[in-house]
C-alpha cells in the first residue's frame, strides 16, 4: 500500500548506484504487477485494457526474461517472496479495493458496448523493453489487472529449475519476510511498496523501486543501475532520533499528508506527533513489527513443502486453520479465530458485470475444496461455511457458502472422477487440456439447466457466427468476454481443488486419507497450467481461422454435441429483443445474490448419467 509522499520526500537522499555485485530479495506481488505493466506497454495498437491484455504465456515469459537479465547483470537473487496470508486487520482495506475494482469494471462496461475488436488481443506482442520505465497509457489501466497475474508468475517460477528453490509463499505478508531477510543478511529489496522504507532493514538493508531500475544506453556492459534508498543512512542524514528512525517521519506524514517536508521533518525530529498521539503511534507500528525469530522446521516436512507452493488465495484459506498455520510457522496473528468462518477473496474476474458472476458456475468445485480441509484438521477447527468475495459494491460479508459434511466428501470426489472418465469415454481423441475444458463446459450446461438460463457456451457459438464478430474488422461483445472469464474461473476452481487435495494427501498417516481423495488428487494433476488457459486471444485466433482457433472451435462443438443440453432454456440469439434481454439481465443479477442454501438441490456433476 505505502505511505503517500514518503518516497517523494526521501528521493533526494537516495543514491544512484550500479547493481553490479548486489544481493537482492524480490517482493513477489509487486514484481508480478510490474511485469503486467511492462506487457501493457508492448501493445501500442490496443485501445483499452482488454485489447492490450497479454496472454499468461507472454506474461510469464516476460517475468523470466526480466529475472534472467537481472542475473546476467551480476546481481544475485537470494529470495522471491509471495504473500501467503493477509491479517484480518486488512479486511476493510481489501473490501475497499474490491469495491474499487468492481466500480472500474462497471464503468468500463458502461463506456464500451463493443469491448474488444476481433483482431485483439494480438498473440504476438511488440518486443518488450524490460527496463524502459515509460508510463502506461491511462486507457490501458482503466480495468483491474488480469485475474491471475500473481499465481501465473508464481506457478512459472516454481516450475523453473533456476528460480524454484528461491521462490517461496510465506505464511504472512511478503514485505515482512523481505525485511527480515535484509535485517539479518543485508542487501537490496526490489519492490513497488514504500512501506518497506519504514520496516527495520538493519544497517545494511536497502530499498530499490522497480521503476527506478534502468539500463544505460551508452553502456555496452549490460550493467543495470538503480536509485538505492538505505533507510538507516537516510535517517542519520535527516537527524531523526535513533530510537525511532524513519518511523517518526512516516507517522508524521500519515497524520498530515498535506504538510510540507520541512515542517514534517522538524516535527519528526522532536517526536511531536508521537508524543501527542502515543496510542495511535503504537497502533501504527504494529504493521511494521518485525517477525519473531524463525523456529526449527516442523516434522511435517511434506505438508510444509505443499504449503509453500500454494497459490496465495488458497494459502490464505488453509492458514486460517491453526494446526496448518503452526506447520507453516506462521507468527501469532491478532484477530484470527478458528471459530469464525474464513473470508476468501477470489481473484477478480474481468467478466460482464450485468450477468451472473463468472465464478458462480464453478461454486460446487470450490465448496468441495474448502470442505476438504476439514478432513485433515481437528474437529475443534472445522468450519461449516466460508464467505467468498467476488464482485462487490459494498462492505457486506460476501457470499456465504455452506460446506459439505466430512462423510459426504468422498461421494463428491467420486462424482468428479466419474464425470471426467465419462467425458473421456465420449471424447476419446481429446487431450487432457481439452477434457478439462469439456468438464468446465459441462458445468456451464448443468448449472444453466438448474437455473433456467442459456449456457454461455452455446451463446459463444452463436455470437461467433454473427457477422459483426466473425469479420476480423469486427468486435467481440460481452457474451464472449463472459465465456472466457467463466471458463477460466472453472479451470482455476479445479486448480484450487488440486492444491487442497495435494495438501490433504500430504498428511500422515496415509491411512487417514480417503481413497476417493487420493484418486481425485491423482486425476487433478492434469489440470491445465495457467499459461494454457483459453482467453480472448483464443477468440481472436478463431476469427483469424488460425490452427489454434479452428481446433478450439471444433473441440467446443464436439463437447456440445455429446452433452445432453435438452434441459437448458431456449437459446437467445443476437436477434432477441432489447426488452427480453433486459429482463434476462435482471434475472441474472438476482440469481447471483441467492445464497447457496436456497439453490436447487442437485448433483452438479450428474449431467452425463443418462448419456
Amino acid at each position: 500500500m505505502g505511505i503517500r509522499h514518503l518516497t517523494t520526500f526521501l528521493r533526494p537522499y537516495a543514491a544512484a548506484e550500479s547493481l553490479d555485485g548486489k544481493q537482492v530479495v524480490i517482493d513477489g506481488p509487486s514484481f508480478a504487477h510490474q511485469i503486467y505493466y511492462i506487457c501493457l506497454r508492448a501493445s501500442p495498437g490496443a485501445r483499452n485494457a482488454l485489447e492490450a491484455a497479454p496472454s499468461y504465456q507472454i506474461l510469464v515469459d516476460t517475468a523470466i526474461a526480466w529475472l534472467d537479465t537481472i542475473r546476467e547483470s551480476n546481481v544475485e537473487i537470494k529470495k522471491i517472496y509471495f504473500d501467503g496470508f493477509l491479517p484480518p486487520a486488512k479486511l476493510d482495506v481489501r473490501l475497499q479495493r474490491l469495491q474499487n475494482s468492481t466500480h472500474q469494471l462497471t464503468q468500463f462496461h458502461q463506456s464500451n458496448n463493443e469491448p474488444c475488436r476481433s483482431s485483439f488481443p494480438q498473440t504476438n506482442s511488440t518486443p518488450v523493453s524490460l527496463f524502459q520505465n515509460t508510463a502506461v497509457r491511462s486507457g490501458l489501466t482503466a480495468l483491474p489487472a488480469l485475474s491471475f497475474v500473481v499465481p501465473a508468475i508464481l506457478e512459472a517460477l516454481k516450475a523453473s529449475s533456476i528460480y524454484a528453490d528461491i521462490t517461496e509463499v510465506v505464511p504472512g505478508e511478503a514485505d515482512l519476510y523481505c525485511a527480515r531477510y535484509l535485517e539479518k543478511h543485508g542487501g537490496v529489496v526490489f519492490t513497488s511498496d514504500s512501506d518497506l522504507l519504514v520496516h527495520d532493514l538493519g544497517h545494511d538493508g536497502a530499498v530499490s523501486f522497480f521503476h527506478d531500475i534502468e539500463s544505460s544506453e551508452n553502456d555496452a556492459s549490460g550493467i543495470l543501475r538503480a536509485q538505492i534508498f538505505q533507510p538507516a543512512v537516510i535517517s542519520d542524514r535527516l537527524a531523526l532520533p535513533n530510537s525511532h528512525g524513519l518511523h517518526s517521519l512516516a507517522f508524521e506524514i500519515s497524520m498530515d499528508n498535506h504538510g510540507t517536508f520541512p515542517k514534517l521533518l522538524t516535527r519528526a525530529q522532536s517526536l511531536k506527533a508521537v508524543k501527542e498521539n502515543l496510542q495511535m503511534f503504537e497502533d501504527f507500528l504494529k504493521e511494521y513489527a518485525p517477525l519473531p525469530i524463525q523456529s526449527d522446521l516442523p516434522t511435517d516436512v511434506e505438508t510444509l513443502r505443499v504449503l509453500r507452493r500454494l497459490h496465495p488465495r488458497t494459502s490464505e484459506y488453509v492458514l486460517h486453520f491453526p494446526s496448518l498455520a503452526r506447520i507453516a510457522s506462521q507468527p501469532l496473528v491478532s484477530g484470527k479465530s478458528a471459530s469464525l468462518s474464513p473470508h476468501i477473496f477470489l481473484p477478480f474476474l474481468l467478466d460482464c458485470p450485468v450477468r451472473t458472476n463468472a465464478w458462480e458456475v464453478s461454486t460446487a468445485t470450490r465448496q468441495l475444496a474448502y470442505g476438504l480441509v476439514n478432513v485433515m484438521v481437528p474437529a475443534t477447527e472445522q468450519v461449516s461455511s466460508v464467505f467468498e468475495h467476488r464482485r462487490q459494491t459494498d462492505n457486506s460479508d460476501g457470499r456465504e457458502l455452506m460446506l459439505p459434511e466430512v462423510p459426504d466428501i468422498s461421494g463428491a470426489c467420486i462424482a468428479i472422477v466419474e464425470t471426467y472418465k465419462e467425458l473421456k469415454k465420449k471424447l476419446p481423441e481429446f487431450t487432457e487440456k481439452q477434457l478439462w475444458i469439456a468438464f468446465a463446459v459441462h458445468q456451464d450446461i448443468e448449472w444453466s439447466a438448474m437455473n433456467s438460463k442459456t449456457p454461455i457456451s452455446q451463446l459463444l457459438l452463436q455470437r461467433l457466427a454473427y457477422p459483426k464478430i466473425s469479420d476480423p474488422s469486427g468486435y467481440f461483445g460481452w457474451d464472449i468476454v463472459q465465456f472466457f472469464a467463466q471458463l477460466q474461473g472453472s479451470l482455476y476452481s479445479l486448480r484450487i481443488l488440486q492444491q487442497i487435495t495435494s495438501l490433504v494427501v500430504s498428511i500422515e498417516p496415509k491411512t487417514l486419507i480417503p481413497e476417493a481423495v487420493r484418486d481425485l488428487n491423482s486425476l487433478l494433476s492434469s489440470v491445465p497450467r495457467l499459461v494454457d488457459y483459453p482467453d480472448l486471444g483464443t477468440a481472436s485466433s478463431i476469427i483469424r481461422k488460425s490452427e489454434e482457433g479452428l481446433r478450439f472451435m471444433k473441440g467446443l462443438k464436439d463437447i456440445l454435441k455429446i452433452l445432453d443440453s435438452s434441459s437448458s432454456s431456449t437459446a437467445s440469439g443476437p436477434s432477441k429483443s432489447r426488452k427480453s434481454s433486459r429482463k434476462k439481465r435482471k434475472r441474472d443479477q438476482a440469481g447471483s445474490e441467492l445464497p447457496v442454501g436456497k439453490a436447487k438441490s442437485s448433483n452438479p456433476f450428474s449431467l452425463l448419467e443418462s448419456g
